[in-house]
């Protein structure tokens, strides 16, 4: 599981590099307002899927995960058949449904210049098709999951992220022309679920790999997706909904403003849960009540470990983050503009990041009505918080919004998860898992305020950023965030022996057992 959970993170680290290293080429070639129109169609995209596929994916996941564990061939096909079947009739559907409701976002919905109309419009349509091909083998999607075997999906991210970045990023030197951009995002999207239909047809063999509709496995996905999908539904809104009120309150200029750090939270956010994700199908198999309780105890200590660093280092050196990042006059514009709402959009992503490892506990035991009944808590929240405040405050107003959703849906579920559902205890679970990194990540923060004023380039941001790291470390040392138990099983991971490696002894020593 830790082998896993390091391909997923690698794979998904390659992505935030990539993610990190095109943005300001975008935004100088495309200009915010283009930009603008990029996040909408793209987070459109993303959203959609995962609002449509209903909850299917994890409970295919969940199914697939028991059956190829018990090596049941009939279980497996039919799983797999109903799957293909539901994605491919939501797949049509959605995709005609958003390219009939293309021209009403583009002219009466989203705030969009007149000149901009008409690109608009192609990108959204673009989009509606890759939104259905898509969904139509997002089945395939939930293979790799199951057998876990994320040495595949590491490889075909970082792959195709590769290519498809570095296509996008030459075309737009060459033409900055939008519409061109959005079809190379949309193909990349194609060709990866091609490679996994190809990589689910040599792992599954003797399986056939195709539509069918077995009534039982159908209610078995219906119990569990019937709170998932309630759930799916809120959270992607909820992601999502900030930028679309944006940009229909106040303009898609303000939309590439806003979504230059909205969507590095979102990505670390994802980079977060993926390092969680290996958990889900390990908690799906495992039985022993007491194993899944330090599966969760240990997940959550792992996810705030590296979430609370993150966090209080972009809440310390929002601004000059921002100013070098993009870059020149637009890179100034954008940290003075977008430095406060990054702080507040960090701080939810902290949030949100310590109790996804709960979420995926819930869904594991076949309980996802905990969970989700909280995600939906904090869209409720969320979207009139963001309606009332983007006018006043502008894009910290909408950051404001996610920031006060995420606290009001995270605090009573972890309360509801560890006294109900885990038999923890908030207390217990609170100290033995995110106590002590918040406590050296303070110590790291502290640190960068007395170095902030340090940080006026690049080469500046990076002296801050690494003493605030070594401070962070050795303080998880101190505080027995880090022990050496940990070390050791992430040892036990790795193909090569680190003994040799100088000062290893005298680490595991200075570590607590």
């Amino acid at each position: 599981m830790v082998r896993n959970i390091v391909f997923n993170v690698a794979a998904r680290g390659v992505l935030i590099v990539l993610s990190i290293a095109i943005t300001p080429v975008l935004v100088r070639r495309l200009g915010t307002d283009q930009y603008g129109i990029y996040a909408l169609a793209t987070g459109l995209g993303a959203g959609l899927t995962n609002i449509l596929a209903l909850g299917l994916i994890p409970g295919v996941v969940a199914l697939l995960s028991r059956s190829i564990a018990r090596n049941e061939a009939a279980e497996t096909e039919k799983i797999v058949g109903t799957g293909f079947t539901l994605f491919a009739i939501i797949g049509v559907v959605s995709a005609v449904t958003l390219s009939l409701l293309v021209p009403l976002l583009v002219t009466r919905v989203l705030r969009i210049p007149a000149g901009l109309q008409g690109v608009a419009a192609t990108v959204l349509w673009l989009s509606a098709i890759g939104l259905g091909f898509n969904l139509v083998f997002a089945v395939f999607n939930a293979v790799p999951y199951a057998l876990q075997r994320y040495d595949i999906i590491a490889g075909r991210l970082v792959g195709l992220s590769i290519l498809s970045m570095g296509v996008t990023v030459v075309y737009v030197l060459i033409d900055a022309n939008l519409t061109g951009v959005i079809a190379i995002q949309v193909a990349g999207g194609m060709a990866g679920l091609l490679l996994y239909y190809f990589v689910s047809r040599h792992e599954l063999k003797g399986i056939r790999l195709r539509p069918g509709l077995n009534r039982q496995t159908l209610a078995r996905l219906a119990r569990f997706t019937a709170f998932k999908s309630v759930g799916d539904l809120a959270l992607v809104f909820g992601s999502r909904f900030d930028q679309f009120a944006v940009g229909s309150l106040l303009n898609v200029g303000a939309v590439g403003l806003y979504a230059i750090p909205a969507n590095t939270c979102q990505r670390l956010l994802q980079l977060l849960n993926e390092v969680g994700a290996p958990l889900f199908p390990r908690l799906s198999a495992v039985e022993d009540e007491e194993a899944r309780r330090q599966l969760l105890v240990r997940g959550t200590r792992l996810l705030t470990l590296i979430a609370a660093p993150l966090m209080v280092t972009l809440l310390v050196l929002a601004e000059p983050i921002l100013r070098i990042w993009i870059g020149g006059s637009q890179g100034i514009e954008v940290g003075r503009g977008a430095g406060f709402a990054f702080r507040l959009l960090a701080l939810a992503m902290f949030v949100q990041a310590v109790a996804s490892v709960g979420g995926l506990y819930c869904e594991a035991i076949q309980r996802p009505i905990v969970n989700n009944s909280f995600v939906v808590l904090g869209a409720v929240v969320q979207v009139p918080a963001i309606l009332l405040l983007v006018p006043r405050y502008g894009i910290s107003g909408a950051a404001a919004g996610v920031l006060l959703a995420s606290l009001l849906q995270t605090a009573p579920f972890m309360l509801v998860l560890a006294d109900r559902v885990v038999g923890v205890g908030i207390a217990r679970l609170l100290q033995q898992a995110v106590l002590w990194p918040c406590i050296s990540s303070a110590a790291a923060g502290a640190v960068g305020i007395l170095l902030e004023r340090f940080a006026l380039d690049l080469r500046g941001l990076l002296a801050v950023a690494v003493a605030m790291s070594v401070t962070y470390l050795a303080m998880t040392a101190v505080t027995g965030a880090v022990r050496a138990a940990d070390l050791l099983q992430i040892e036990r991971a790795l193909p090569v022996r680190l003994d040799s490696v100088p000062g290893h002894r005298l680490l595991l020593r200075l570590l607590r057992p």
